[in-house]
Order: C-alpha cells, then structure tokens, then sequence
C-alpha cells in the first residue's frame, strides 16, 4: 500500500471512530457543541459527510440522535443506499462500544486532515504564481491560503456577518429584532411587571428574596401563567417535591387553598379547573431532585428535556442549593465562586437554547426582614449582578410577618437589560392560593436614560 493510500485510510477510519463515538455520546451536554465545531466538508469519506450533516441538522433543532431520524434527515439531503448502509454500519458498532469516550482529539485529527488537504492542494498553485507574479501578490495570497486553512473545518470561525440583514431591516422601517426574538418568553402574571420586564430569548432572570418572601411562589406563578400562555416550562425545584409543587400549582392556577389540594382534595371540581390543568400539564413539565445536586445535572437535564420538546423558560429553584460539581470539589472552590460559575453557565444555557433561565437565590444575613435588597445582597454576590439580564428583588414590608398569613410584598425590578428599571411594586401576597395581585396605585415610577429622536453624524 502506498503511503497516500496509508493516509487515505487512516483518515477514513478516524472519522469513522468520530462519528461512532458521537453516537455514544448523543446524550451528552457537549455533542451538540462538538458537532457544531467540525464543518461536513472536513470529511473524505462521502457518506461521513452525510452523515455529519445529518447530525448538525438534527442538533441545532433540538432533536435526539437515532438511526431513524439520521436516516430520515440523510434521505433529505439526498443520500443514497450505500450512505445509508454505512449509517446503519456506525450505529452498529456504537452498540458494540467502538467508539471514544472524549470527542476533541478525533475532531482535532480530522480537522488536521482536512488543514493538510487544502493545504496540499493550495502548494502547486502558489508555487506557481511564485514565479510568474510580483512578490506583494505572493505573499497576499500565501497569507489568504493560510488564514484559510487556520479556520478550516471549524464553521463557527468563518460564521462572521457583514449586518445586511440587520440594517436592511432597519432601512425598511422595521425592528432590527426578529419577531420571535422581540417576544417575552416569561409571563410573570402582573400586568405591571410584565409591561417593562424585557425577557426576549437569551435572558437570564433571577428572583431573589429572603425565606418566606414568596420568591417560590412568584416562579410557580410565572410558570403557571407561561404555560397557560403556550410556551413551554421545565421546572426544576431542590427544596419541593413534585407533591407538594403540585398542590401550588393547582392553588395557583385553580385558586384553590393548596393544603386543601395537597392533603383533604375536593368533592368535586369545576370543569373550568380541569380544562386548566390540562392545558397546564401540556407545557409544564417538573425537573425533581434533592438538595445537592449540581448545577451540571440540571443543565443536562433542561437540555434532555429541550431536545424531547423545545423549551421557552427553565426555572430553578434554588441557586444556592445546588450542589458542586466534581471539579470545584476538587478545587475547593469558595462559595461565591461556585455560585459565579453557574450563573455563568445559565446565561450561555439560555443563550444557546434561545430560552429564558429563571434562577431563585437567598439574600445575604446582611438583609434584615423588613428592609429592602438591593443586587450586592445576593448570597454569593459579584459574578451574579454582571450575569443576570433581570433581577427581581422582593421583601416583606413587614418585620415580623406570619409565613401563612396574606400579607403586603414589595417587588423592585432592579435590573432589566435594554428596557426600564428601578420602579418597585406593591403586591398583594395570597400563600395558600400561591398568588399574587399588583396594587397599582402603590407602584414607584420607574427610570430610563433618554433615548434622542435621531442621531445626527458629526454631532
């Protein structure tokens, strides 16, 4: 065998132990990135191209990885029996275990094939024009061929833009923002602070306030009346179980006392409760674990639950229960740290998925009840207030005040990305209906810097 042709199919069977180990690996947090990472076109062989453009399409919608759905998405792209027989081979010695464990070193080498192969080819040409053009045009071009082959077989390098389509859109008269991206995805279910809040796809929102401020109350009820609105809910809660959320839910939405729900239930239930609750149970789906578990496990489980339907909002409850990854274990990471890093995390979560992340968090002990929060009062404070897109900051105007009675609530919007801020509202608080109700005339003003009509050039 010749020494190309020892290459050639080193090279194939390379990608072939790639594309069988992402098959393995379908369901981790990673592929999706991994996949995105490499170009079809770094791939020799026909049907790996295929292929691997049969799982890029796959996972940017969200969907999972099976022989079906790549079989059916390959048909599409117009493969032919041989492609098909090979995808089949792939997904056969996936079963066998003939994969790899770790994706980045097989992308790294097909991707080095690919370099060398534009690169081989690119070497006669500039050879060529070595001799016959001035050296000013040899080295523009040398330079053109190895920019070229830096970001060969990565898409996301060359995935630049030239803002034609924004500023056309503008030119046009219409909003730079497509329409589903200028659509809130959380609907909090209070007229007032639905209207300013600015929870288009990406935003990561938090809900803080000290125990027994009804920050828990306020996500159900975000999540009752987001899904009653169509758009898609997972919630994940550490502190409740899928009972006793439940039984807040059915308060929330059916204004039913929830211990009546949870413990005594009902002779007999309105049918409008029932059409409800259907319409609940479609777009509203529990993520359930126990205090301790780690940011990286929820994360993966939101994006199970994303691919199985797509998601609009994933909400939290709470920050600082959960638990710390393997890693900061290891690295003994500070508390204030470890909170950094997952915020961090859930704002490109949201970015990625193009959903709302809604976190619940503590306030620190320097809050007293009574007193009103401000951002430097989130319990692992810092990496958070940079993070977050909206905050949401409640506390009880009262210094002393009875967990299960109705009681007053202030709500300050303190930040919100691109629209109004600071304005604080007065809430009327229902904890056995998980409730709340604005009091309209009791709501502060809220403040924005002023936007100019126009923009003149030279001003």
């Amino acid at each position: 065998m010749s020494r190309a042709d020892s290459a050639f199919q080193d090279a194939i069977e390379v990608e072939a132990a790639l594309i069988v180990g992402v098959i393995e690996m379908r369901a981790d947090l990673d592929t999706p990135t991994h996949i995105s990472s490499l170009d079809p076109e770094a791939f020799m062989g026909r049907s790996h191209q295929v292929i691997w453009r049969a799982f890029a399409a796959i996972t940017e919608g969200g969907g999972l990885i099976d022989a079906w759905a790549v079989g059916k998405v390959m048909r599409k792209l117009g493969a032919m029996d041989g492609d098909l027989q090979a995808m089949e081979g792939l997904f056969a010695d996936a079963a066998n275990g003939f994969g790899s464990s770790d994706l980045r070193p097989r992308i790294a080498k097909v991707a080095d094939s690919y370099k060398r192969r534009l690169l081989g080819k690119s070497m006669s040409a500039l050879a060529e024009l070595a001799i016959t053009a001035d050296l000013g045009t040899v080295e523009a071009e040398f330079a053109e061929v190895a920019g070229q082959v830096a970001q060969a077989g990565n898409p996301r390098l060359r995935a630049s833009t030239d803002y034609a389509r924004q500023f056309e859109a503008y030119l046009s008269g219409a909003p730079i923002l497509s329409l589903e991206s200028r659509h809130n995805l959380t609907a909090i279910g209070l007229p007032g602070i639905d209207a300013v809040v600015v929870a288009n796809p990406g935003r990561l929102i938090v809900i803080g306030g000290l125990p027994s401020a009804g920050k828990t109350a306020l996500a159900i009820q975000a999540a009752v009346r987001t899904s009653l609105a169509g758009r898609r809910v997972a919630m994940g809660s550490l502190e409740m179980d899928a009972e006793e959320i439940s039984a807040r839910i059915v308060a929330c939405a059916c204004g039913v006392n929830s211990l009546v729900a949870l413990r005594h239930g009902r002779r007999s239930v309105p049918p409008e409760d029932r059409a409800i609750l259907d319409a609940v149970r479609r777009n509203l789906v529990g993520l359930h674990g126990c205090a301790g578990d780690s940011w990286n496990s929820m994360e993966s489980a939101i994006i199970r639950e994303h691919r199985r339907h797509p998601l609009s909002v994933a909400i939290v409850d709470y920050l600082q229960l959960l638990g710390e990854s393997p890693d900061a274990k290891r690295r003994n990471d500070s508390e204030a740290y470890a909170i950094g890093q997952i915020t961090q995390s859930a704002k490109k979560l949201a970015q990625r998925l193009k959903i709302n992340v809604l976190l619940l968090s503590q306030f620190n002990r320097k809050v007293e009840e009574g007193q009103e929060p401000t951002l430097q009062n989130f319990l692992g404070s810092g990496q958070i207030e940079r993070d977050i897109d909206i905050a949401l900051l409640l506390w009880n105007t009262d210094k002393n005040p009875e967990p299960a009675a109705d009681r007053m609530v202030s709500c300050r919007v303190a930040k919100n990305r691109g629209g109004q801020r600071f304005g604080k509202f007065r809430l009327r608080f229902k904890p056995a209906l998980n409730q709340f109700f604005e009091e309209p005339k009791e709501t502060d003003p809220f403040h924005m810097d002023p936007v100019p009509d126009a923009w003149v050039p030279g001003d």
